[in-house]
Parts: structure tokens; C-alpha cells; sequence
């Protein structure tokens, strides 16, 4: 458009004038997405099948550790990555990730010292995990390659003993029958979404319903979720 100034035509600012108090006047609102966030997050994650009162069956323990970067720029050999994944995050603040986590499973009876072979086997699966995500304000993308090893070098046996001997609790013998040693490699993704919910006595309220992918020769799965937010602030 070429600007126009009132000095040039009066008559097109009276015309403007007149028509600005003849029709409502509608201010379009758009969200703008989070500013860039200085700091980084470091998370521990605890699972044991005793906060649930065993009820997750074969999942027995299960530790996290995770370092999530500032948004910021990233390095080269993480930049040429995102670039490749562009299509799949959109618009937003990136932020890179790394973690180390151990997940242990055992079968449904753990006090065979010969395990069924109809049962699930023991298991212990080490990996560390670098992972993408890009945050705006409606959805968030999170890409994440993991690699590991199951077998004897994953320590599900050291942890898993060891603790119950720490609290006095009778050691799992089935151990012996364990997965052989296997290098493991999966992929994740996850898309999560903000659907605010409203205001009520100054609380704020929002939905996070979330779905997620991942295949490799740990886990093939799809699933979905959801979480509700109560609080102030939770922009």
C-alpha cells in the first residue's frame, strides 16, 4: 500500500473519521508465542511399581534424568538436525535435551528362582536419549532418539537386589534368566496442545490433551492423554 498522509488529503480523513464512528470498531487479538526462556531444566523421575500398590504388572522400577536446554540457539550438529525435522515442529522456541534413564521389568510371579517361560522375562533396559522440542503458545513438538542396551549390561539386576536389600526385602533369584545383552534404538515422537478452559475465583484453568508415536526394537506403540492445569499464571 502507498501511504497516504492527512496533510495531503484532508477530505479522505474526514471520510475515515465519519466512517469509524459509523461501524463498530473490532480489535483481532492474536497470541503471541512464549519469550525465549533464559534457563535450562534439570528433572529426576521416579517409578516403582510400590507408589501404584503394584498394579503395573510387569513395569517394576524406573529412574529419569534429564537435562533440557534454555531456548536458545542451537549447536551446529543439533541445528542441521532440526532442519530436517522443520515440517514436523512448525514456528516456536527450540530447545535441545539429553537424559540417561533405566527401566526394569520382571514377570507376574517374581519368586520362581526358575522363571515360566510363559511368563514375562526379566529385563533391564539402559539408554540415554537426545531429544528436540519447539514450544509455542498453543502446541508443543517433542522429537526423541533413544539408544541403549537391554541384557546383563543394562544393571536391572544390581539395582533392583541391591535396593531390596537396602529395605529388607526378599531378593528376586529369576535374574539368572534374564534377556541376553542387545543394543536397542527407538524413536518418539509427541504433540501436545493448550485449550484453555476458563477463569473461576481468579483460577485458571486448562486442558493438555497429548498423542504420542514410537517404533524401534524396544517399543512399537501409539498412544494418547490428557492433563488438566489449575492455577494463576499458567501462560
Amino acid at each position: 500500500m502507498w501511504p497516504i498522509t492527512t496533510a495531503t488529503v484532508p477530505a479522505l480523513e474526514a471520510a475515515l473519521a465519519a466512517a469509524s464512528a459509523a461501524a463498530p470498531t473490532t480489535v483481532t487479538v492474536r497470541t503471541a508465542p512464549p519469550p525465549p526462556d533464559p534457563f535450562g531444566t534439570l528433572t529426576f523421575t521416579a517409578e516403582n511399581d510400590l507408589f501404584g500398590g503394584s498394579t503395573d504388572r510387569y513395569y517394576s522400577n524406573g529412574v529419569l534424568l534429564s537435562w533440557r536446554s534454555p531456548s536458545a540457539d542451537l549447536p551446529a550438529p543439533f541445528a542441521w538436525i532440526d532442519d530436517r525435522l522443520a515440517w514436523l515442529f512448525g514456528s516456536g522456541n527450540l530447545r535441545w535435551g539429553v537424559s540417561l534413564g533405566q527401566n526394569i521389568y520382571t514377570p507376574a510371579d517374581k519368586y520362581r528362582s526358575i522363571p515360566d517361560p510363559r511368563d514375562r522375562p526379566y529385563a533391564g533396559h539402559l539408554y540415554a536419549a537426545f531429544s528436540l522440542s519447539r514450544s509455542n503458545a498453543v502446541t508443543q513438538t517433542l522429537f526423541e532418539l533413544q539408544a541403549g542396551v537391554v541384557g546383563p549390561f543394562a544393571l536391572g539386576e544390581q539395582v533392583q537386589n541391591n535396593y531390596h536389600r537396602l529395605i529388607r526385602v526378599r531378593r528376586l533369584d529369576g535374574w539368572d534368566y534374564q534377556l541376553k545383552d542387545e543394543p536397542t534404538l527407538n524413536a518418539l515422537v509427541e504433540r501436545r496442545w493448550r485449550v484453555p478452559l476458563g477463569t473461576l475465583a481468579g483460577i485458571d484453568a486448562e486442558a493438555i490433551p497429548s498423542a504420542t508415536a514410537a517404533a524401534g526394537n524396544v517399543a512399537i506403540y501409539a498412544g494418547g492423554g490428557a492433563m488438566l492445569r489449575l492455577g494463576q499464571g499458567l501462560d
